[in-house]
């Protein structure tokens, strides 16, 4: 680990410095660059595979950072198994602020929220917290400004439930649904779901709570194998709207299974 007085994530690079301005550039395509600083952060990096885990925190023990870096590559290679295989160099960085969720671009991850002293007790958890944030390295095409952004969140927390079900188990895995379907009653419809006016915790319930059990009715409908199929299929084709998801379930499970689906978005 090495003290450093300021950070600019591996993803990024200082590309032109001059007197008054600098300017940054990245690898990856994307419609914002995150810049994070601290005059006090540590940096620890793991292998992941064939590639790089760097964790940016503020005075985590190397046994904890042992222990978070393997948590993580777990979920990371259940994803490139089940939805195809994503090979990138990956930030996580612990940020101080008190408020706020976590939240992912490519190849980094800013965290908040991370406590030593409950991480093994909580240990569920913090699993489902990484698994997410984790998940949207997959699962980001769609609008995040308008109801279709169900096929970013509810996807991405769905691929959180799943490694919970191989890491503690389907009694976690049920009890983690049961918890969502009482959360989402009485909320409104996914389908065309006016996300920019509801109130935040309605618009949680929609997307990451409803959104996750209509999808797990969906994989008990289709079979683990062809839900996986139809996984890699969104992402292989860069699907980003519910038509074209709908189109695409038609053609892994027919026009019947689909339909059913659309009634489930419209209805439930």
């Amino acid at each position: 680990m090495s003290k450093q007085k300021g950070i600019i994530p591996p993803l990024v690079w200082v590309k032109k410095k001059q007197k008054d301005r600098t300017t940054l550039d990245t690898k990856i395509p994307t419609t914002d660059i995150l810049v994070c600083l601290s005059k006090d952060v540590k940096t620890y990096t793991a292998a992941m595979g064939q590639n790089q885990l760097n964790i940016f925190h503020h005075g985590f023990t190397d046994s904890l950072l042992q222990e978070m870096a393997s948590n993580i590559s777990r979920s990371y290679q259940y994803f490139n198994t089940w939805f195809g295989e994503k090979s990138m160099d990956i930030s996580i960085i612990d940020t101080k602020r008190e408020k706020g969720d976590g939240y992912a671009r490519m190849g980094g991850m800013v965290l908040g929220g991370l406590q030593a002293e409950n991480y093994y007790s909580d240990l569920e958890r913090y699993y489902r917290y990484f698994a997410h944030e984790l998940a949207h390295l997959w699962w980001f095409k769609a609008k995040t400004t308008s109801w279709e952004d169900w096929l970013n969140e509810s996807f991405a927390e769905y691929s959180a439930l799943m490694v919970l079900r191989e890491e503690f188990g389907q009694e976690t895995f049920d009890s983690r649904l049961e918890n969502k379907k009482r959360k989402s009653e009485r909320t409104p419809p996914i389908w065309h779901f006016d996300r920019n006016n509801a109130e935040y915790q309605i618009a949680y319930r929609v997307l990451y709570e409803k959104g996750p059990v209509l999808l797990s009715e969906l994989e008990q409908k289709t079979g683990r194998y062809k839900f996986r199929k139809l996984c890699r299929k969104l992402i292989a084709q860069d699907i980003h709207t519910t038509e074209d998801f709908l189109k695409a379930l038609k053609s892994i499970e027919g026009a019947k299974t689909a339909e059913w689906f659309r009634k489930l978005l419209k209805n439930r």
